[in-house]
């Protein structure tokens, strides 16, 4: 595609098209990383790009914001780009190209078309409605027929772009955008060398407040502190992953200070005794 646009001398719009699709879905990857999970994989098709991962566990409500934050991001680019030019006349010649990317794939995203983010929330709709195999059968149905429909249409119109775009959608439905969970440093990072990032922080903190410290640059140890300023102990990233992992986002870190397995817990915190040990030497 990238070829032809050079022959027929729309290289610099197929250019902005590619990278504007890769920052959308890169907004996506941006608002699951906030609720805890992670793009893996950009996969580039005609119809644009697709992120691959795990949503399986994710909310109803988590996964309605991950799909609307794409055409919010691409919709608040073209605005962004209207405000420049209004600012900056001058810049409209070589920002066409960036506002009338921006606009179609806010709008074209927003059609109930899956995969496509519109799709994606037409079918949480009808989960929600008939059920979670129903409603997947439905809404990939749906997307089917819609697309077919779309494709006839602009076909008759002669616009074979927009054709050739919605024919593509289809296959789409065989992989389609999904995320997985945030890891955390692996084994590896150890025999190479890891920075330790301490953090303090309220014991009745949820794991959704402290992932924002989380990194794979650096191995994570929380100070937990009472509602009072008392020091309970230290938290190593081991058990707060596995909280994370178990209990979800909404899990509080004094869950891991009350945990049943007693073997796990003495493993997984520093006594305050210890600590003030570190400390002192330190």
């Amino acid at each position: 595609m990238g070829a032809i646009s050079c022959f027929i001398g729309k290289f610099p719009l197929f250019v902005t098209f590619t990278l504007s699709a890769l920052l959308h879905e890169c907004a996506h990857a941006f608002t699951a990383g906030r609720y805890g999970y992670q793009l893996n994989e950009i996969l580039l098709l005609p119809y644009g790009a697709v992120v691959k991962g795990d949503l399986t566990e994710a909310e109803k409500k988590e996964e309605l914001f991950i799909c609307l934050s794409g055409p919010f991001f691409s919709g608040a680019l073209a605005l962004s780009t209207l405000a420049l030019w209004w600012l900056f006349p001058d810049c409209y010649p070589y920002t066409e190209d960036i506002f009338y990317a921006n606009k179609v794939l806010c709008l074209s995203n927003l059609l109930p078309v899956y995969p496509l983010d519109g799709g994606r929330i037409v079918r949480l709709f009808l989960k929600k409605i008939a059920g979670e195999r129903r409603g997947e059968f439905f809404s990939r149905l749906l997307g089917v027929a819609l697309a077919v429909a779309l494709s006839l249409f602009f076909a008759w119109k002669k616009d074979f772009a927009a054709a050739a775009f919605y024919a593509s959608l289809p296959f789409g439905l065989i992989g389609g955008g999904r995320y997985q969970r945030m890891t955390f440093c692996h084994l590896e990072s150890f025999a190479r060398g890891i920075r330790e990032k301490r953090v303090a922080i309220s014991e009745n903190a949820t794991v959704r407040q402290a992932l924002r410290f989380a990194g794979a640059e650096h191995y994570l140890l929380f100070d937990l502190y009472s509602s009072d300023g008392e020091f309970s102990g230290t938290c190593r990233q081991e058990a707060f992953e596995r909280l994370f992992l178990e209990k979800g986002l909404d899990a509080r870190l004094c869950e891991i200070l009350t945990g049943n397995d007693k073997i796990k817990k003495e493993k997984d915190l520093i006594c305050k005794e210890e600590s003030d040990i570190l400390y002192t030497e330190s």
